[in-house]
């Protein structure tokens, strides 16, 4: 907070009474003739050796007929009053919202993902034609090459061309899935329901939407700036510190009992390595690793999914700070800053090296590596040309509640290209002025970083047991910290630069 950032004493004062939210008093309880002024309020309660004054207003963003339970929290404001030392009463204003883009993103890169998917099913149909057709050469080869082949080969064959034809059922119904998935996502975002709970972690339909997923500002001072909210956007005493909560991007829907990303990868190079030409095409060893990229691809289109759609909401709440920063000059420096070195996204993870944890960190990394190949484009609406006229299909876009980040959409990239994904955030600056590079459509880069350190039980348990689970949370936080390390010597060129 700004008292103690400037070793300001802070002292903290009880008050005499507390607000606080108690979801079971958002029930309904009044009859149908007679309903509650609100849809959410605060119970007061005496609460004399409190030492915060705490308001708490847990918003129902689903509608006051809708039942609240754990699927849908809505959004949270809380209040906390103190009174650093010289007698200015200061404001802790936490606002927690839910992220509109939950449905939406995992929405289009499902989209870009079932193109990709629908040439694995292509590539599936013609290697079994493939195989179909070098068996009727054999055949046609002789009598004795067809009584040689039955004797030594047919077993073989029969088991190479059963798993061909499951192979193209089981990308068939994953790409059917995934279409389905998609329209599914069009329903919750239809029904404003943007949030998935940590009890919906496996749930099949909402693999590919990130667990927990919440934009948290926190805005720190003096009590008189939050007057209103022109005052409280034209202040410069008030400092806005943001942050994005999400659960561990990993695929609970596929469990861990074979380990996570990182194994699973380890595994296929192992055996890549170990493999041996042969004449017989799909022998067993080739068919094993076949199955095994198969279950990598799954697993890393549900982690890959949750990470873009943490990504892009923590990057879109940044640009609306930048844009609306009361210091234009503050806010364009924000923005040249990522433009020329890049998007640091850096997250914390508190899960332990102990049990399913383990292969939840290997998702996580997995995936935040693949936001590497993540770019953000920013447009500005009032250079964008009018498309009135356009007869192309629309994309499928969002709108940001503030006005700021207008519509986002993501689309894959033609190869050879650094990044495979890009962004595009249409923005309504104003008299707000885009960096040239991105005027000129310069994209900005994504720095992923992962620092983990379990802190629980759980972890104090892999402590005392094996070293070997400990080192895992040793490797990833060395790998990250040299790309940190990295980040901070281009910027300290940057700075001096400017």
């Amino acid at each position: 907070m700004d008292a103690t950032s400037s070793s300001q004493a802070l002292v903290v004062r009880a008050a005499d009474e507390s607000e606080v939210t108690l979801p079971e008093l958002l029930a309904p309880r009044h009859p149908p003739s007679n309903p509650p002024l609100q849809s959410a309020f605060a119970a007061k309660m005496l609460l004399t050796s409190s030492e915060l004054h705490v308001t708490t207003v847990l918003m129902d963003s689903i509608g006051p007929e809708a039942p609240l339970n754990h699927h849908n929290m809505g959004n949270i404001i809380r209040f906390f009053q103190y009174e650093p030392a010289t007698g200015d009463v200061g404001l802790v204003v936490e606002d927690l919202k839910e992220s509109r883009f939950t449905n939406l993103i995992p929405r289009q890169f499902l989209e870009c993902l079932a193109v990709e998917r629908a040439d694995d099913v292509d590539q599936a149909k013609l290697d079994l034609q493939t195989f179909l057709s070098v068996k009727k050469d054999r055949v046609d080869g002789g009598f004795y090459n067809q009584i040689l082949q039955t004797i030594q080969e047919e077993g073989e064959y029969n088991l190479t061309k059963l798993w061909l034809e499951d192979r193209l059922v089981r990308r068939k119904e994953y790409l059917s899935k995934l279409r389905k998935n998609v329209q599914f996502l069009v329903q919750r975002d239809k029904q404003k329901l943007y949030f998935k709970a940590s009890v919906d972690k496996k749930t099949d339909d909402l693999k590919f939407v990130p667990v927990n997923l919440h934009v948290e500002d926190m805005l720190v001072g003096p009590q008189e700036a939050f007057v209103n909210e022109a005052k409280l956007r034209s202040s410069q005493e008030v400092r806005t510190y943001d942050f994005t909560t999400v659960g561990a991007m990993a695929a609970h829907c596929y469990k861990f009992k074979q380990g996570g990303l990182m194994t699973l990868q380890a595994k296929l190079a192992k055996l890549q390595a170990k493999q041996s030409a042969t004449d017989l095409p799909w022998d067993e060893q080739s068919r094993h690793i076949d199955d095994l990229s198969w279950d990598i691809s799954m697993r890393r289109d549900v982690c890959i999914s949750q990470a873009l759609t943490a990504v892009v909401a923590s990057f879109v709440r940044k640009v609306e700070m930048a844009v609306q920063h009361p210091d234009p000059h503050v806010g364009e420096a924000m923005l040249l800053q990522w433009s020329e070195i890049g998007f640091l996204f850096q997250v914390e993870s508190l899960l332990s090296t102990h049990g399913n944890e383990i292969g939840m960190i290997e998702d996580m990394s997995v995936a935040l590596d693949a936001l590497s190949r993540v770019s953000f484009r920013l447009v500005d609406t009032k250079d964008k040309p009018n498309s009135r006229f356009s007869f192309r299909k629309k994309a499928v876009t969002s709108t940001s509640d503030d006005g700021v980040v207008q519509k986002v959409q993501v689309t894959e990239l033609p190869q050879p290209s650094p990044y495979k994904y890009t962004v595009t955030l249409q923005v309504q600056c104003g008299d707000f002025d885009l960096p040239k590079r991105l005027t000129r459509g310069g994209q900005v880069a994504v720095c992923p970083v992962l620092f983990t350190q379990g802190i629980n039980e759980m972890q104090t348990i892999a402590n005392n047991t094996e070293r070997a689970k400990t080192e895992l949370q040793d490797v990833i936080n060395m790998k990250y910290l040299r790309q940190l390390e990295g980040y901070a010597k281009t910027y300290g060129q940057w700075v001096a630069q400017q």
